[in-house]
């Protein structure tokens, strides 16, 4: 059994889905885990925190095309069962075609904003890999050994598995790109197999294909990496463990494909911005799907409610002391008639507020992100011990306008996530 499945029996004994929430509080200057709770039928959150990571050195910022299985420019074509896990975007083209019966884990972005940003993002990570220095091996990669390191070739095209089946093995932790001078083709005469191993990754694997890309050509086959190709990339079969990002063209899927967007490599050193660790106590069988929202944090001094301090008509406000300002007055600057009035609510003023009492105001300012994502399956992330103090764990990322980015401090973030703990009840809610 996968050691996934295996995880099951380390799990704590709920039968059905279980609810955990958290809050906590942004502060770079005391560890980043203040107002820590865990609710809902007995989940145990270990610990939430703002964590000091970084990706391997050298590694390409994929920014915010990182959560995208797929990404390509044209279309989007399937044929066959096909399962996407992590997010699929296409941009400028609209046509999506044979999703169902194929499934994406994740969000489809077609033709948006942020599909836009993603491709750009994409673009700007091949550029920057396709001007590395290169040494050059032979392009047919059968039998061969590599230990981390950027490599090229002088035909034309890399080669995996034309004449037979071949295995191609990388050996070491750290980066592998391969800069393929026109096209990649893997699995043309038989299997194709990339092994890693002495903890190399399938995350550190990038392929930066200069035309098109063919892989597991023979219907079968597992590709390690993600692929980055200025036209178009066709799948026939087999898995996929990474990204496919096609430039300007299409990604096909001509047969039934496993496409996954591995975990990324996350180390120790300098701090990546924006990464939140997520401890739980407990393993569970299977992450069903999670939430986030945040609270801006607040700026400057808090202001009275009087001649001499007027709100500015059409800005947010959050109260801070409701002194002697009643229901009626604060409804009267823009709170919503069903809302009560309590510190830490929110409105936005439309009146002055001029004479109303002396309850107290404080402007929000912005938390510095638009949006917060899960990096990577967090099926695949699952403690291997049964310890209840080294449960599952998974990554967060925050971003602002695509890119990682820290949240101020004083922002109060909230998680919610649903887990099962059984692979045969994984239905129930």
């Amino acid at each position: 059994m996968s050691n996934r499945y295996n995880k099951q029996f380390l799990t704590t004994p709920h039968n059905r889905a279980i609810l955990l929430d958290c809050n906590f509080v942004v502060d770079s200057t005391n560890g980043n885990g203040l107002g820590i709770r865990s609710l809902k039928n007995g989940g145990r959150v270990q610990s939430v925190q703002m964590q000091d990571l970084s990706y391997p050195a050298n590694s390409p910022n994929l920014a915010s095309s990182s959560t995208y299985a797929v990404l390509a420019a044209s279309a989007v074509t399937n044929t066959g069962n096909s399962v996407v896990t992590g997010n699929l975007g296409l941009y400028p083209g609209t046509s999506v075609t044979g999703f169902p019966p194929a499934t994406v884990s994740g969000a489809e972005n077609i033709a948006n904003s942020l599909a836009q940003q993603a491709q750009a993002d994409a673009l700007a990570a091949y550029n920057n890999l396709n001007a590395r220095s290169a040494t050059s091996i032979t392009a047919n990669l059968d039998g061969q050994t590599l230990t981390p390191g950027v490599y090229t070739e002088t035909s034309g095209t890399f080669n995996l598995a034309t004449s037979g089946n071949a295995t191609l093995t990388l050996n070491g932790a750290g980066l592998y790109v391969f800069i393929c001078s026109s096209t990649l083709t893997t699995g043309a005469g038989g299997i194709p197999t990339i092994a890693l191993t002495g903890g190399a990754l399938a995350s550190n694997v990038y392929w930066v294909v200069r035309t098109s890309a063919t892989l597991n050509a023979s219907a079968s086959g597992a590709f390690q990496g993600t692929v980055l190709a200025h036209t178009s990339i066709t799948v026939d079969g087999g898995s996929v463990a990474g990204r496919l990002f096609a430039n300007t063209g299409a990604i096909t899927f001509a047969a039934a494909v496993a496409a996954t967007v591995p975990p990324l490599p996350l180390v120790a050193g300098s701090p990546a911005p924006g990464i939140i660790k997520v401890d739980l106590q407990d393993n569970y069988a299977q992450y069903r799907f999670g939430s986030a929202g945040w609270v801006s944090p607040v700026s400057g001094t808090a202001l009275s409610i009087s001649s001499s301090n007027v709100l500015s008509v059409g800005s947010p406000y959050i109260i801070v002391s409701l002194g002697s300002t009643t229901q009626a007055q604060w409804q009267a600057m823009g709170l919503p008639a069903k809302i009560k009035a309590a510190v830490g609510v929110s409105f936005l003023a439309s009146a002055t507020g001029s004479g109303t009492g002396s309850g107290q105001v404080m402007a929000p300012i912005s938390s510095n992100i638009d949006h917060m994502e899960v990096f990577g399956d967090p099926n695949l992330m699952n403690s291997q011990t049964p310890n209840p103090n080294s449960g599952q764990e998974f990554i967060i990322g925050c971003f602002q306008d695509g890119v990682l980015t820290a949240p101020l401090d004083g922002t109060v973030i909230a998680l919610l996530f649903y887990f099962n703990d059984s692979i045969a009840n994984s239905n129930q809610f």
